[in-house]
This record gives structure tokens, C-alpha cells and sequence, in this order.
């Protein structure tokens, strides 16, 4: 009887043993996951970030460029009426050349 008791009571300290190991695998597994849940969440939020700032360069470079393009088509649009103002002072110089010659006929030998 009492090799019998001393069986059981090794047996139920095996048990109890094996159910310690278990329990303690059980939340060592529970702790990998939170573990690793918190990892995913912390990529995630990365992500998220990284796509923000890409959106926020996306914009600031199309923003950048329409500013670029107006002051291209500004510079053109200087660059032509540039191009009137020189045109018109050459007209205004043949003008005043010949207005010149009108009124001093002695210098012009067609009004002689």
C-alpha cells in the first residue's frame, strides 16, 4: 500500500509537473503573440506614415511644378511683350526718323 501511495504520489507530481509545463507554454505563446501583434501594429503605423509622407511629397512636387509652369508661362509671356515693347521703339524711331525729314525738307532731297 505504501508503494502504492508513493506511485500515485509521484504520478500526481508528474501531472502536476506536466500541467505547470503546459500553462507555462500557454502563456509564453500568449506572450508571442502580443509580442508579435504589437510588432505588426508598429509596422503598420510605419506604413501608414511612410504613405502620408509620400502624399505629402506627391502634392508639395505637383505643387512645385504648377509653380514652375506659371513661371515659365510668366517669363513667356514678359519675353513677348519684351519683344513688342523693342518692335514698337524701332517703329517709333523709323517715325520720328521720317517725321524729322517732313519737317527739315532742306536735308531730305526728295522734299527739295
Amino acid at each position: 500500500l505504501e508503494q502504492a501511495a508513493k506511485d500515485a504520489e509521484a504520478a500526481n507530481t508528474q501531472a502536476s509537473s506536466s500541467a505547470k509545463a503546459a500553462v507555462r507554454a500557454y502563456w509564453q505563446k500568449v506572450a508571442n503573440y502580443r509580442t508579435a501583434s504589437d510588432q505588426k501594429a508598429a509596422a503598420k503605423e510605419a506604413s501608414d506614415m511612410a504613405q502620408r509622407e509620400v502624399l505629402e511629397a506627391e502634392f508639395l512636387h505637383a505643387a512645385q511644378s504648377n509653380a514652375m509652369a506659371q513661371a515659365l508661362q510668366e517669363q513667356a509671356e514678359a519675353d513677348a511683350l519684351k519683344e513688342k515693347v523693342e518692335s514698337v521703339q524701332e517703329y517709333a524711331a523709323v517715325f520720328y526718323e521720317k517725321l524729322k525729314e517732313v519737317r527739315e525738307p532742306e536735308g531730305n532731297d526728295m522734299m527739295k
